[in-house]
């Protein structure tokens, strides 16, 4: 309960302040309220605080080996291609419409890491973080520090003005192109552009 109370209480927050003290005179104001915007996206950082909580309770952690190693690739790899394919398939026409809240800001802040639909948020990012978790045996020190990097890599891609040219920048410019969370597989199947 102390990594989600780190990250609830200190992390998020960290990326706020830093957000607005660097790039608050850039962000183009909206008209969209970002108090309802912030709401939903701590919303959804609690539901999936709940969902990580409720894994923890009811999962018999094994000690920490080695071994756990050799899978980190595999766990890479399926949360790569997870997010892609997810990512991919929201775009969609007949399911962009669970998407496009997500879209809302071409200069994506850090808060509007989840700013989007329920179901967006369980499907394609609590699936990315949830599903290995479930089909591999980690020991908690590993899950740990595989969540805070899978959350602190989404913040860091949301972080707007300060990665321009980025990747998932570019997505947020073009909707067409960088659907994954890395660049493996939007090389292989011809969706990567970069500046």
């Amino acid at each position: 309960m102390w990594v989600n109370a780190f990250i609830l209480l200190i992390y998020f927050p960290h990326h706020e302040l830093l957000w607005h003290f660097l790039y608050k005179g850039d962000f183009k104001e909206t008209s969209k309220d970002l108090t309802i915007v912030r709401l939903i996206h701590y919303c959804h950082l609690l539901l999936s605080m709940m969902i990580f909580e409720a894994y923890q309770m009811y999962t018999d952690f094994p000690a920490f080996s080695l071994k756990e190693l050799l899978y980190l690739p595999a766990l890479f790899f399926y949360t790569q291609g997870w997010f892609y394919f997810a990512h991919r398939l929201m775009h969609h026409p007949n399911l962009y419409l669970w998407h496009k809240e997500h879209h809302y800001f071409k200069e994506p802040p850090p808060f509007g890491t989840f700013y989007c639909s329920t179901f967006e948020h369980l499907f394609v990012n609590m699936g990315s973080l949830m599903i290995p978790l479930c089909l591999f045996s980690f020991s908690q020190i590993t899950v740990y520090i595989w969540a805070f990097t899978v959350l602190h890599n989404s913040v860091s891609a949301h972080m707007g003005i300060r990665y321009r040219g980025s990747e998932h920048w570019i997505h947020h410019q073009k909707f067409t192109v960088n659907f994954g969370s890395g660049t493996l597989f939007d090389k292989w199947f011809g969706t990567h552009e970069s500046l």
